[in-house]
């Protein structure tokens, strides 16, 4: 086994394809590395995904991890 001090995932119930899985990716990291928390880089990318791209499948992304998690310089 490995270990990569992860503190959370993102992940899916249902099966979304590989153009979606790059929109969020990118949107949630895009918020998340500047300086929003888990939380609310989640759900600033679904509402992009709805009222920008008219895409209503950003909630099928989860974040299991604890909406407050902020990244810290080293």
């Amino acid at each position: 086994m490995q270990h990569v001090n992860a503190a959370g995932v993102i992940g899916t119930e249902i099966t979304a394809g590989e153009a979606l899985a790059t929109r969020v990716g990118h949107a949630f990291l895009r918020r998340f590395v500047g300086r929003e928390t888990a939380g609310e880089a989640m759900r600033h990318t679904r509402l992009e995904l709805l009222l920008e791209h008219r895409n209503p499948f950003g909630p099928v992304y989860t974040p299991f991890t604890l909406a407050g998690l902020r990244l810290s310089a080293g």
